[in-house]
Order: structure tokens, then C-alpha cells, then sequence
């Protein structure tokens, strides 16, 4: 199969299961709404009324810190806390909408009711974590090889000293960094699809597994993801177009603007029902993966 039939029979495949976008919706929604409710207003009423808050008008200086630590401690330790149990539960969350986006996707035409959705997601929450945390390493290679190339950039531009070669390789480090983010973000999607495709097997296996299949057809994945990510990036664009063309000063115009960016979030997940389904596609023809999901250990 070829990276464009890949891609057309995905989109056709995400275009069959668009009613799973407001569920996906809803679901980050309350992931948001939850915790902010319970947690982000009573602290913010708590540091509103603290006199160090009055003081706070353009810049923050160590002794405004100072001040706010002592009198509003107790509500920044919560508040801190809180940003770290919803960062948890955005990862909690997002492993479970995979789980479930992929077994609807590939296990076919059984698979077509919401409430497999639902089953897959229960059912992969826990191995996709746990690959998570295995693709944190790969983060920390990746940073340590952009931590390198870094310092390699740094010695030819202080040799160099020259405005146009900056400007350059400051490039340069913003390509590398995409580059090597896309890179860890390839390998765990395919990690994912191998997950729900494969049998009973550890995440590490699924996850050679994909290092694997990417290296082997190295040119075909990376035309495919670059065919993804500029359908994505044109969606972008679209939205930034049409937003910045909207008057805001009126109340029709603050009214669309609400719904042109609830429309781009919708039309943001259908995008990761693409890259699912084209990738999924692709990875069956490629590996002879069977269809029907199982449950991984």
C-alpha cells in the first residue's frame, strides 16, 4: 500500500467515526473544567485579596516573592499541586481517547458503536501509560542530543561572528528541535498502533517494535507524517486567517470568534482520527499486523 492510498483511506476511515469528535470533546473538556472549578478559582480569591497582590502591577522582584510566599504560602503549594494533579490527569486522559480512538479505528466494521470507544479505552489506558513513560526516555535523548547540537552550534557561531550565520543556525536549532520532538511523537504513535494491532506483549517489545517498522520503511513514514502534519498545518492557517479577519469589538464578532475556535478544537481531534487511521492503515500493510485488538498485558 502506498503512503497516499494510506491517506486517503484513512481520512475515509476517520470521516465513518467523526461522531466520536464531540465525545473526545467532551471529555477535555471536563479533564479542564473539573479541576478548575474545584481547585483554580478559590485560590485565585484567595491570592486576589492578598495585599502583596495589589503591589503587583508591572514586574515582580524578590522581595514582591518574598512577600507573596509568606502571606499566600499555604494557597501557592495547592496551587502548585493542582497544576500537577491536572498535568496527571491530561496524561491520564489523553492515554485512555487514544486507547479508545485506536481500537475503534482498527478493529473494523465490529467496532463502529461509541461504547467500543469507551471499552478500548479502558482496555489500553494502562499499557499506554505505561509506554508513556518509556517514551520519556526517548525525551531525554532527544534533549540530550539537542543539548549537544547546541553547543556544537554555539562554538561555530562564536567562531563565525557573523549576523546572517546567527540568524542561521538559530534556525537551525528550531528545525532540530521539531525535528527530534516529531521524531519521539512518531515512535510513540506507531508504539500505539503496534500496541493495539499486536498481542499479548510488553510495551518495551511494542515500542522496538515501532523503532523497527519506522526504520524499515524510514521514507514512506516520514512522507506519510509530513503529508499529516502539512493537512494540520493548513488547518492552522485556515483558522488563523479567518480569526484575524474578525472584529472582536462587537458582540457578533466575540461571538464567532468563540465558535470559529470551538470549530478549529473539533476539527483538531478529527485531525488525530486522521493521523490514526492513515498510520494504522499503513503500519497493517506494512507489517502484516492483524486487525482485531487484544488485550496486551
Amino acid at each position: 500500500m502506498t503512503i497516499l492510498q494510506a491517506f486517503r483511506t484513512g481520512g475515509g476511515l476517520a470521516w465513518s467515526r467523526i461522531r466520536l469528535v464531540p465525545v473526545v470533546y467532551l471529555i477535555h473538556l471536563l479533564t479542564i473544567l473539573i479541576p478548575a472549578f474545584l481547585f483554580f478559582q478559590p485560590i485565585s480569591d484567595t491570592l486576589g485579596h492578598a495585599p502583596v497582590a495589589d503591589r503587583m502591577t508591572g514586574s515582580l522582584d524578590l522581595s514582591l516573592l518574598t512577600d507573596l510566599l509568606y502571606q499566600a504560602g499555604p494557597e501557592l503549594g495547592i496551587a502548585f499541586s493542582s497544576l500537577w494533579a491536572l498535568a496527571v490527569l491530561i496524561i491520564v486522559s489523553d492515554a485512555f481517547i487514544d486507547g479508545g480512538l485506536l481500537a475503534i479505528l482498527l478493529k473494523g466494521e465490529e467496532a463502529r458503536k461509541v461504547e467500543s470507544f469507551f471499552e478500548g479505552g479502558a482496555r489500553f489506558i494502562l499499557p499506554f501509560l505505561r509506554l508513556f513513560l518509556l517514551s520519556c526516555l526517548l525525551l531525554i535523548l532527544a534533549a540530550a542530543l539537542q543539548q549537544a547540537a547546541g553547543r556544537l552550534l554555539e562554538a561555530i557561531e562564536e567562531e563565525l561572528s557573523d549576523e546572517v550565520v546567527s540568524t542561521i543556525l538559530m534556525a537551525v536549532r528550531g528545525a532540530l528541535f521539531l525535528i527530534l520532538m516529531a521524531g519521539v511523537n512518531l515512535v510513540l504513535d506507531y508504539a500505539k498502533v503496534s500496541m493495539v494491532l499486536g498481542g499479548r506483549r510488553s510495551a518495551l517489545s511494542h515500542l522496538k517494535e515501532s523503532l523497527a517498522f519506522i526504520w524499515g520503511h524510514k521514507v514512506a513514514v516520514i512522507s506519510l507524517y509530513t503529508i499529516l502534519a502539512a493537512f494540520v498545518l493548513l488547518l492552522h492557517g485556515g483558522y488563523l486567517l479567518l480569526s484575524g479577519s474578525l472584529s472582536t469589538g462587537t458582540w457578533p464578532g466575540l461571538l464567532l470568534l468563540i465558535l470559529l475556535q470551538q470549530l478549529f478544537i473539533l476539527s483538531r481531534t478529527w485531525t488525530r482520527l486522521l493521523s490514526f487511521s492513515a498510520q494504522g492503515i499503513y503500519f497493517k500493510g506494512g507489517s502484516g499486523a492483524a486487525g482485531p485488538a487484544s488485550h496486551p498485558s
